[in-house]
């Protein structure tokens, strides 16, 4: 045998060497893998036993493997004189993708296991929606339970309540429709608006003895008459709507006594209206401050704490009756003075209308009642207050011209919203 034989042969021995070495490699790193993906995560066996499968499929046929057996056929199909000595460097080439198959199999390990990680850090993390609503399951039934005791205990007050809003709500679509009519409203609809009124307060003032709120009503409630939080807060809504069924039967008066024509008499008639609303809003918010007073005192907090919660009270309550107090001035500044909150009426024959011109800005006519805004601006009663129900700025100059919560026109109607504190 020549030395080119004998060399060729001993290629073929070294190729065959190195794949079975490979293939037991590969082999033994797959199970390592396997094992190790069991032993992390013995719930899941059969995702990751399909993953190791997979991985020791890939390390079997890598670009290792498939290397070697395209060399081995290479090296059959040739002939003996055909085929030339093979160098160190092309048998070390060979061996180089083993180690790419060991890295990517490590690769693919750590993958898994950060994976996994992942998973379990999602698992801790997340919220659990199934035990809250288990947990609501199980006490809707104990939170009903309580809350028919609250109504069993406290239904007389719901249901006086609930009777006198729905009274004050159908007052004030009567009234608005009255309001709205002018010169047309009817004269006996007002009446019985105001008798309804009237003697629906005091029915429930005379059926409600026993609570004592005739006391609450005249601002001089008697000691130890309010027996907790709940007590307390009953007699503040009950006088508050109260107060404002009698203020029904005061604007049916000035209804039926302040005519609505012309349009001068018809702003005159709404401008006591406003301030008369002003006025019960003053009352009802100090009706309120002997109950919650009383309520402070009998809470048993101790002479301190007790002077401290009811100065705190007192404060509050004191700014807002301030600005109350501010609002109702201007109704009465503009009713004194036959001049509105946003303006005053002015003569056709005023040196400053006649500079200006007498065309109204907003209706391009002749101004008919004018009226100077505080801006020094000119615009007709009928156009600026139509205007000023919306806006609270001169169409001109947009600087503000009425004060917040306060309407240019009233329309007889009183608030739902009721004064509890």
């Amino acid at each position: 045998m020549s030395g080119a034989d004998q060399g060729q042969s001993r290629l073929r021995a070294r190729i065959q060497d190195n794949a079975s070495t490979l293939e037991s490699t590969a082999f033994t790193l797959s199970n390592y893998l396997q094992g190790l993906a069991h032993s992390l995560l013995p719930g899941r066996d059969t995702g990751r036993r399909s993953q190791s499968d997979g991985l020791r499929l890939s390390v079997q046929l890598g670009p290792s493997q498939r290397s070697v057996n395209e060399a081995r056929r290479r090296s059959s199909s040739r002939s003996p004189r055909q085929e030339a000595p093979v160098s160190t460097e092309q048998a070390s080439s060979a061996e180089a993708p083993a180690d790419a198959a060991e890295d990517a199999a490590e690769s693919g390990s750590s993958s898994s296991n950060d994976t996994a990680a992942a998973e379990g850090d999602v698992s801790t993390t997340g919220i659990d929606i199934q035990a809250y609503s288990a947990w609501l399951e199980k006490a809707a039934p104990f939170a009903i339970l309580l809350l028919l005791i609250f109504l069993k205990n406290h239904i007389l007050g719901i249901a006086v309540f609930t009777y006198l809003t729905a009274a004050i709500y159908k007052c004030n679509e009567v009234i608005k429709k009255e309001v709205a009519l002018k010169g047309e409203s009817s004269r006996f609809m007002v009446t019985v608006l105001g008798t309804i009124a009237a003697v629906q307060a005091l029915s429930f003032l005379i059926v409600l003895y026993r609570q004592e709120l005739w006391l609450n009503f005249i601002i001089a409630p008697r000691e130890g008459s309010v027996k907790g939080f709940w007590d307390c807060l009953f007699k503040a809504s009950v006088v508050d709507c109260l107060i404002r069924l009698i203020g029904f039967t005061g604007k049916s008066i000035v209804l039926l006594t302040h005519a609505s024509q012309p349009e001068e008499c018809f702003r005159r008639r709404a401008q006591v209206m406003s301030f008369m609303e002003q006025l019960l809003l003053i009352y009802r918010t100090i009706a309120t401050i002997p109950v919650w007073l009383l309520f402070y005192e009998g809470i048993g907090m101790g002479s301190l704490l007790t002077s401290l919660m009811r100065g705190l009270y007192l404060w509050f309550k004191g700014r807002n009756l301030y600005l109350e107090i501010l609002a109702s001035y201007a109704f009465a500044k503009a009713l004194v003075r036959r001049e509105f909150v946003y303006g005053q009426v002015v003569s056709p024959a005023d040196p400053q209308l006649m500079e200006g011109g007498s065309t109204c800005p907003i209706c391009q006519d002749q101004m008919r009642t004018p009226i100077k805004l505080t801006c020094s601006h000119f615009f007709c009663d009928h156009c600026i207050s139509t205007w000023l129900a919306r806006e609270r700025t001169c169409p001109m100059c947009r600087k503000i011209v009425r004060p917040a919560g306060i309407m240019p026109v009233s329309d007889g109607a009183t608030p739902l919203v009721p004064v509890l504190f």
